[in-house]
């Protein structure tokens, strides 16, 4: 009787033990990466960018890959997420880098960016009112406050107030021959349109 419990416990053990070492066919079979998996339940969590690396345009440049496509098909073209181009003026097509980006919380549709323009040596600002679907710009050039020469601007800080319902935009004021350097405010109050003149931004650091 000893032996047939004991035997009884090695085979329950042993068969446990291959159950657990047996892939399951739904985990050794899969395929599909995570990421893919998550484009396909939710609509948050992967920037938009990700989400283009499985458009059908994309496939065309890249690795062909079924599965990406249908799913580019299903969950991303039709859903209106699509990269915009915010600036239409960089000519010669020199860099504009280091984006900041504030939305207004009385209205979220409406929205600021500002980036390095090296086609100005100032600051570049983007401006949208239909939540992101097109987009107009302008420059914002700084000058020195101490003699009124122009500056080479940069390094954007885009913040939104709702007590002034106005845009507040920050940026750096300094000389590549020369040690003077300056930090200046400018505050738009028409959605990013217009801005404070150079000559005339508050001195906040210098």
């Amino acid at each position: 009787m000893r032996r047939s419990s004991r035997l009884l416990v090695v085979v329950a053990v042993l068969g446990a033990s291959v159950a657990l070492a047996a892939p399951q066919g739904s985990i050794a079979t899969e395929t599909t990466p995570l990421w893919i998996k998550h484009i396909q339940k939710y609509s948050g969590g992967i920037s938009n960018g990700v989400r283009q690396m499985v458009t059908v345009e994309a496939q065309r440049v890249g690795k062909p890959s079924r599965s990406p496509a249908v799913i580019a098909r299903k969950h991303g073209e039709n859903n209106g997420l699509h990269n915009v181009q915010m600036n239409d003026n960089s000519y010669p097509p020199l860099p504009q880098n280091e984006t900041a980006v504030a939305y207004s919380t009385d209205n979220p549709m409406v929205a600021v960016a500002a980036a390095n323009d090296y086609v100005s040596g100032g600051n570049v600002v983007m401006r949208t009112s239909d939540g992101g679907r097109h987009w107009a710009t302008t420059r914002v050039n700084p000058q020195f406050r101490g003699t009124a020469d122009f500056c080479t601007g940069g390094d954007p800080s885009v913040a939104y107030s709702s007590r002034d319902q106005a845009f507040y935009m920050t940026q750096l004021c300094f000389f590549r021959s020369q040690s003077y350097s300056e930090l200046h405010l400018f505050k738009s109050v028409n959605k990013g349109k217009t801005w404070t003149p150079g000559r005339q931004a508050a001195l906040v650091a210098f």
